[in-house]
């Protein structure tokens, strides 16, 4: 794992990716170095933090001299015409590991990455990824027609932790002369110290997070943030939960109007399932389905940080790691309270989904129960009057007459067999095909395919040619094999 430097072909396919972004862009805009950035600082370990939210170059980190904490919180670690000059200027400076530009360019969902360098400078980088529940304000109705049966929308942040030594600026000797034109030294130039100087860089972090770093400031000195640097890392996860813990209530609390409204339209307080809004329902599972993967993968890299963090040696009191560690397996359980509630919430989902299903089949079965109502008064109407018609058609016909003479009888002619000869075979006929083509729509109905040669076979309107030829070639052959 190399640090980004001049040349790095990941850095290159970083800035050719948002060439050619901005190459598709109508009109293409000029963007210079200047980033939006948010910097919070600590000079000496005694010192409260100051803020710098005005910082547009990266040219000006640091120029108000050396520092021994510093959290830099930016744009999202992707190319973009808008952003790329500043970006790459950013991770060449700090020589950020070119592995956490790749994840970007991979489109990595979650990571966890150390590294030390050849001067002792450690790194930890990690991605992740969250759902983003967005509050609407305004029309809501009309927004979310706008965008969609449920807006949501994704928050994939990078933060890299950087550790390395530094030595503070030696103070300048000084004197005085004295009554005497003797100069007299008052001090001494004061050897150079090493220390640590942390840096925590956060790239396409939630807004809360800075929020939360501008209150740090004024809480914490340099000395609190050196005891442990982790604990800025516990800070980031604490702030993450706390987002996808409000994207898990913003579900279960949209879901909750759908499943209450679901029961009410629910026998026997009613059958009107034409107001269930099955896509917003489809659309709120699928979400919770994406949360619960981004919660288990940020879990897996709290898990790998302890681990990384239980190994490295104590450079303070034994207890400042423990409670550090407390505080990560602490935090753990809270990803885990919140994994919890939200395979409740799949479940009763999933319970909603089928409840709804059984009502469209309970009305579905309702209004064949009443068509079947319907036609079976039919059918009992027609077998009551069928013979009679029967009779009535038979006598209708001029075969049977009556005479015009007295006694006036019936007169039955010599040809009524007629009737009888030609109503016969047609009726056959026609039950004949009425067979073939309820045999036919029964096998494209079910799905089933012919059975093999030598099983029982029903005639189909596709077989009857294949039908035909083979009884021609079945004849061809017996005649071939007919001696003269």
């Amino acid at each position: 794992m190399a640090n980004i430097d001049t040349g790095d072909p990941i850095v290159e396919e970083f800035k050719r990716r948002a060439d050619a972004m901005q190459s598709r862009a109508s009109p293409p805009r000029l963007y210079g170095n200047d980033l939006d950035m948010l910097l919070v600082e600590w000079k000496s370990e005694a010192s409260k933090g100051r803020v710098d939210d005005e910082i547009k170059s990266v040219a000006k980190i640091g120029s108000s001299g050396p520092v021994r904490v510093r959290i830099v919180l930016t744009h999202r670690d992707v190319p973009h015409p808008e952003t790329v000059k500043g970006l790459t200027e950013l991770f060449s400076r700090f020589a950020i590991p070119s592995t956490f530009l790749n994840e970007s360019l991979r489109h990595v969902s979650q990571s966890f990455g150390t590294q030390t360098t050849a001067d002792g400078t450690n790194f930890v980088w990690f991605h992740l990824l969250s759902l983003d529940i967005p509050k609407l304000s305004g029309d809501e109705a009309q927004l979310r027609k706008q965008k969609g049966p449920f807006y949501s929308d994704w928050v994939k942040p990078g933060f890299v932790l950087k550790l390395e030594r530094c030595q503070t600026t030696p103070a300048q000797s000084c004197s005085t002369t004295s009554s005497t034109g003797i100069s007299v030294p008052l001090s001494q130039t004061a050897p150079p110290q090493n220390h640590s100087c942390i840096t925590l860089f956060c790239f396409g972090a939630p807004p809360t997070l800075g929020d939360r770093m501008k209150v740090l400031k004024g809480t914490a000195t340099g000395s609190d943030l050196s005891k442990d640097p982790y604990a800025l890392v516990d800070i980031v996860f604490e702030e993450m939960h706390q987002h996808m813990d409000k994207a898990a209530w913003g579900l279960a609390t949209d879901f909750g109007k759908i499943e209450t409204r679901t029961l009410e339209l629910a026998p026997p307080y009613g059958v009107d399932v034409d107001e269930i809004d099955f896509t917003r329902l489809h659309v709120l599972a699928k979400n919770v389905l994406y949360l619960r993967e981004n919660i288990d993968a940020a879990g897996c890299t709290l898990e790998s940080l302890r681990n990384q963090h239980e190994r490295l040696p104590s450079s303070g009191p034994v207890a400042d790691k423990e409670t550090l560690q407390q505080a990560f397996v602490y935090r753990k359980t809270m990803f885990e309270s919140t994994q919890r509630r939200l395979a409740s919430l799949d479940k009763r989902m999933a319970n909603i989904i089928e409840l709804s299903y059984h009502m469209v089949t309970m009305i579905d079965s309702r209004v064949i129960q009443s068509e079947s109502k319907s036609m079976k008064t039919i059918a009992v109407m027609t077998l009551i009057f069928m013979p009679l018609g029967t009779v009535a058609a038979i006598f209708g016909t001029q075969l049977i007459r009556l005479k015009d003479e007295q006694p006036y009888q019936m007169e039955v002619s010599q040809d009524f067999w007629l009737l009888w000869a030609i109503a016969g075979p047609v009726t056959g006929i026609v039950y004949i095909l009425w067979r073939v083509w309820y045999r036919a729509a029964k096998k494209r109905l079910v799905g089933k395919k012919q059975k093999k040669e030598g099983g029982r076979r029903y005639m189909g309107w596709k077989r009857l040619k294949e039908r035909f030829a083979r009884l021609k070639s079945e004849s061809r052959g017996s005649i071939e094999l007919t001696p003269v």
